[in-house]
């Protein structure tokens, strides 16, 4: 059941798109992903200050088309309702740890900065994010979302299960954690240039 927040603050979340079990079964197919450590950007940079985490990347196949359908159909549906954003089926999911070693993502957005101009790579640009807690939250101390639209400081419950959208331009962190290990699963659904 999508549950929507305020249109000024641009998201929405749900608490059921994936039940309990899928939960776990989702971070025991996580944790057998290769990591490396996550990167700022289109530079493929690291700056500990800055973002401090490791990822591992989900492909779309058979093992994992049901984690892709469930997003690509909620997310279609809210974003008719709401958005009406020209958006592309999710290609990717991103599998991100946060570990008490200060595991952290300070504030940033989700787009793409723009290509050198002499890169013929054509980058698509990322409209909507969404963000669904693997783990619960008495298994970590910190690591919480925050979001900051129009200004306004905004916690994002934690609670293992909960997914929030929001629009990618929209600024967030991920706080400290300070005991335990908080998983994530991050995925950007792109579309064309903004008009």
């Amino acid at each position: 059941m999508l549950h929507p927040i305020t249109t000024r603050d641009t998201s929405a979340y749900w608490s059921d798109l994936f039940n309990n079990e899928e939960l776990d079964q989702i971070l025991n197919l996580c944790k057998t992903l290769p990591l490396e450590t996550g990167t700022i950007g289109n530079y493929e940079t690291t700056v500990d200050d800055i973002r401090k985490s490791s990822v591992g990347w989900l492909t779309r196949n058979e093992d994992t088309e049901w984690i892709f359908s469930r997003y690509d159909g909620a997310v279609q549906r809210s974003n008719s309702c709401w958005f009406g954003l020209d958006l592309d089926p999710l290609r990717v999911i991103q599998f991100t740890v946060y570990d008490d070693a200060g595991g952290h993502y300070e504030w940033h957005w989700d787009m793409h900065t723009t290509p050198e101009a002499d890169n013929t790579e054509v980058i698509k640009q990322r409209k909507l994010s969404v963000v669904t807690q693997l783990n619960a939250p008495d298994e970590y101390d910190g690591g919480v979302f925050q979001v900051a639209p129009c200004g306004q400081l905004h916690d994002i419950e934690r609670k293992k299960g909960l997914t929030y959208m929001f629009l990618s331009f929209i600024n967030h962190r991920v706080s400290p954690v300070t005991k335990g290990t908080r998983y994530s699963l991050v995925g950007w659904y792109e579309g064309p240039d903004w008009r």
